[in-house]
């Protein structure tokens, strides 16, 4: 017998492990209860009566719920459930071997170890009825749960599309929530979607708190909706809406960033070298500290908050900042294109990793709005949902990892090594935690921000006379930005003594450093990856409601996305057309050309189509019905998206091929006739400077591939390679010999630089040389002529 459990009429339930359930009364003794039939379902670890009365089995294959009349359901099925515990909130916990999952309300929510549980198999579960904490106990030890949970609002509770783009204040207790379909008002648990405002591809939102009226950033325009109508205040793509101290409103639209009092002008930044970008504003904030903040495609931008900003600091350069929100603290959250992070103010450091990600509970990672509302709850508005998130208020402690020490001496050649920490938190992984330290020795006194428990501290030793003596005080900050208590230590130095003084040090490590170096190069440059390719085709066809993209992958069908017409309009008049122009006058930088692309990609892979690309090489097929036919012409290859990101037509991650409209009047091409054999030239590059590639094997495909050409005389193929000097002269030496090519293949790397690109052959010593479009188009012109031998009919860039 395993578990006991006591009903409303004073039975009493016996779990047994192997025999089902049984029911024990005075009248009737023990009797067996039908309905755990399965060999697995007969082992049963727990039993649990619930506030309603309903009986709760946890068996080997999943939890069984039976209701006072008598009907029993599957609550979670093929998950050993180990424990059974009900909160003061009616929520069921059940432990199971890995991890806890809590069930309410029809809804289940699991926690496991990145939650910071300290184990996986969790077998006893416990409330404390004076704090509302949980203990679980595990195979590890205990963790304790404080409320810290996580809850996504889906098209399943009223939002008008997954993607959430902004989030504003809408009175007491309740939201708007602006999504790429149209805004809804959440108030508890439902979205109520208002049909004055759908359809609306909304950027952010701004609630007035003066006249309630709500402002929307969208593709359209900026609007204003005062609750029955809605106007038109600006018609022009709105990015980003945002207020300062002084009460003036700052929008981006695509081309500038304005400040609208009564009127609507363009902002002057003082030029300090640092400034926003106007193509790529997402966001933007002012503190309580005098403070303006932009959210652009390069990251956080600083900036004072006045009527001609100053900016001064730059922040996560390599991110998309779309949602800003601060604290009373000054402290800031960051949505971005990977997470959500915190800034730090009193440090000025941003974190290094995002404090919340898909793993911890987000919808997705790609976050478009945060809103703190008045009881703290974090909203996240992403690209598959709204996130209600509940901070703890719980900080973790602290300790050095000297235990029961605040005075440690080290002698001068330890002064470097690291200083331990000891950080405990329930919650969160402690590897997941961020530490701020002061250290002071005399009058000067050092900040610093650490991303690890290992403290590399700028300790020094003093030669031959006195110590040095530094003070040391560290805090833990959890991804809440809770603060542990201060912990002090103080670290003596013992000075070096006089006969180890040096006059002359022999760099030894140096050399030691640059042998492995070498040794490391030679060992990664012998390394070659095939990747694994998934063959996605998207078919693009348009019709009046705007574009639709079929999904094929691995030769199924999957999904098909629509994007309305007014974004696919924006897209090609506004976007396109104003970064080629700039492009094709030099002016075009690539946190433009970012900006495009990811317009591009958002279009392309709308919606549930972007988890395609994440952590995939693709062979992307582009397929043009003849409705769509006036979208071929757009420059597709600049798409930028995926995690991590990258531009599509040129990663090594993505192969990408159009299939272009051909209209059924066209006339058929007339092919090429060419003597018998056909004569194919292989160019085969791999510097020894680049990365290798698998010329062996590609050259056994091509001869496989060819085989039965070459047997029937229809083709002759000439591999030129390293050890024939595949170099410009011995091309241009091949290309003019016997009689000549109808084909050159290449098989080489390429890259693009200087708005140029590049064909990577090699030098008469092996190493790389750059061949350019000018002096390739020079080889092959210079074969035209009368009298002269084969002109290649193709080139192939492999």
């Amino acid at each position: 017998m395993t578990s006991l459990a006591e009903d409303d009429g004073g039975h009493i339930w016996l779990g047994t492990w192997g025999a089902g359930v049984y029911r024990y009364d005075n009248s009737s003794g023990v009797v067996p209860v039908d309905g755990l039939d399965a060999a697995s379902t007969r082992m049963v670890h727990a039993a649990l009566r619930d506030h309603t009365g309903a009986l709760w089995f946890g068996t080997e294959n999943g939890v069984f719920r039976r209701q006072p009349d008598g009907h029993l359901e599957k609550v979670v099925s093929d998950v050993p459930v180990l424990t059974i515990a009900e909160d003061t909130q009616h929520a069921v916990w059940l432990g199971t071997n890995d991890g806890v999952i809590r069930f309410s309300n029809g809804k289940t929510q699991s926690f496991g170890a990145v939650d910071g549980l300290i184990g996986h198999v969790v077998q006893a579960i416990w409330q404390d009825a004076k704090e509302g904490s949980l203990w679980l106990g595990t195979e590890s030890g205990v963790s304790r749960f404080d409320g810290h949970f996580w809850h996504t609002f889906t098209r399943d509770d009223g939002l008008p599309h997954v993607t959430v783009r902004a989030l504003a204040v809408a009175g007491e207790d309740a939201l708007w929530v602006g999504t790429a379909d149209g805004i809804c008002l959440l108030r508890e648990s439902t979205c109520d979607p208002d049909d004055a405002l759908a359809g609306l591809y909304v950027r952010d939102l701004w609630s007035d708190p003066d006249s309630d009226e709500l402002w929307i950033a969208a593709g359209s325009g900026l609007l204003r909706y005062d609750g029955t109508a809605l106007h038109h205040e600006l018609k022009e793509d709105v990015q980003a809406l945002g207020q300062d101290s002084a009460g003036g409103m700052w929008l981006s639209t695509f081309h500038e960033v304005y400040r609208y009092t009564d009127i609507l002008t363009p902002a002057e930044f003082q030029d300090t070298g640092i400034q926003p970008d106007e193509r790529r504003v997402y966001a933007i904030f002012a503190d309580l500290r005098g403070n303006l903040w932009f959210g652009t495609e390069g990251g956080l931008v600083r900036c004072s908050d006045e009527a001609q900003p100053h900016c001064d600091r730059r922040y996560l350069e390599d991110r998309a900042v779309y949602a800003i929100v601060g604290d009373a603290d000054g402290n800031l959250w960051l949505g971005t294109d990977a997470g959500v992070y915190p800034y730090v103010r009193g440090e000025d450091a941003v974190w290094d990793v995002p404090a919340f990600r898909t793993a911890d509970g987000l919808a997705s990672d790609v976050v478009f709005a945060i809103l703190r509302d008045a009881s703290g709850d974090f909203w996240f508005g992403t690209e598959a949902g709204l996130t209600h998130y509940r901070p703890s208020e719980r900080a973790p402690r602290l300790e050095f990892g000297v235990e029961g020490e605040r005075r440690i001496t080290r002698s001068y050649h330890k002064a470097d090594l690291p200083v331990k920490l000891a950080a405990a938190d329930f919650r969160v992984n402690s590897e997941r935690l961020r530490y701020t330290y002061s250290l002071q020795t005399g009058q000067t006194l050092t900040h610093g921000f650490a991303i690890s428990n290992s403290l590399a501290l700028p300790l020094h030793y003093r030669d031959v006379i006195g110590e040095r003596v530094y003070h040391l005080r560290v805090q833990a900050l959890d991804p809440d930005l809770n603060a542990s208590e201060e912990a002090a230590l103080e670290i003596v130095v013992k000075p070096r003594p006089f006969w180890k003084v040096p006059c002359i040090i022999v760099p030894g490590g140096l050399i030691l450093a640059a042998v492995l170096g070498v040794a490391l190069y030679v060992f990664v440059t012998s390394i070659a990856v095939e990747q694994r390719y998934r063959d996605v085709e998207l078919t693009l066809s348009q019709d009046e409601t705007g574009l639709h993209v079929r999904a094929c992958v691995e030769g199924e069908d999957i999904a098909v996305a629509t994007v309305s017409a007014t974004e696919v309009e924006a897209l090609a008049e506004r976007v396109v057309l104003s970064v080629l122009a700039d492009l094709e006058e030099g002016r075009a930088s690539e946190d433009a050309l970012r900006y495009l692309g990811r317009r591009m990609f958002e279009t392309l892979f709308h919606g549930e189509l972007a988890a395609l690309v994440d952590g995939h090489a693709l062979r992307l097929r582009l397929r043009f019905e003849e409705s769509a036919r006036d979208l071929a012409a757009l420059p597709w290859e600049y798409a930028y998206g995926g995690r991590p990101p990258r531009f599509l037509g040129a990663s090594p991650q993505t192969a990408l091929v159009r299939d272009l409209p051909v209209a059924a009047d066209a006339p058929l091409l007339e092919p090429r006739r060419v003597p018998r054999p056909l004569r194919i030239l292989v160019v085969a590059s791999s510097p020894r400077d680049l990365a290798p590639l698998r010329l062996s094997a590609e050259r056994r495909r091509l001869e496989e591939v060819w085989k039965s050409l070459v047997e029937r005389g229809e083709m002759e193929w000439e591999f030129l390679e390293r050890d024939d000097k595949s170099t410009m002269d011995a091309l241009d030496s091949r290309l003019g010999a016997d009689e000549g090519w109808d084909i050159v293949h290449f098989i080489a790397h390429g890259k693009v630089g200087d708005a140029q690109s590049y064909l990577c052959l090699e030098d008469e010593g092996g190493w790389h040389e750059d061949v350019d479009e000018e002096r390739l188009s020079a080889l092959f012109a210079g074969r035209l002529g009368p009298g002269r031998v084969r002109v290649p009919a193709l080139v192939v860039l492999n």
